[in-house]
Order: structure tokens, then C-alpha cells, then sequence
């Protein structure tokens, strides 16, 4: 990312259109500082059941609170 997402931000997991996992990612964490990040899927949907092989896509949305000036 070209700045921190100081408020954190989410990675959604999507099968075409049914979201599959999203995860939350805290602010001043991997996945959500600036520069190259790296987040591992763990291949679970979000009630932690095993999700079959296939073509998913992936969504990245960074919050931040902008800058004071």
C-alpha cells in the first residue's frame, strides 16, 4: 500500500459474487502497513469450514482517518 491503512482493513474472499471469508485486519498490523504486505487464506469460510478448490477472487479495502493537515 502506498500509505498505513490507520484504521485497519478487510479482505474479502469471494466465490463470483458470494463472499466467502472476511478477515479484519487491525491497524499497524501485517496487511495493513505501507509497502508490500502479505495475508495468508487459510482455506476456511467464516464458520471456520473448509471451503472446495476452485477460482476465488480477492477484494483488499483500506480504511485510514486522512491526514490532520
Amino acid at each position: 500500500m502506498n500509505e498505513p491503512a490507520s484504521l485497519g482493513a478487510t479482505v474479502s474472499v469471494m466465490s463470483g459474487s458470494t463472499l466467502v471469508r472476511s478477515m479484519a485486519l487491525p491497524p499497524n498490523g501485517l496487511g495493513s502497513l505501507a509497502g508490500t504486505n502479505v495475508v495468508f487464506w487459510d482455506g476456511l469460510d467464516n464458520a471456520s469450514n473448509p471451503v472446495p478448490g476452485g477460482t476465488y477472487s480477492i477484494s483488499i479495502t483500506a480504511s485510514s482517518s486522512g491526514y490532520a493537515t
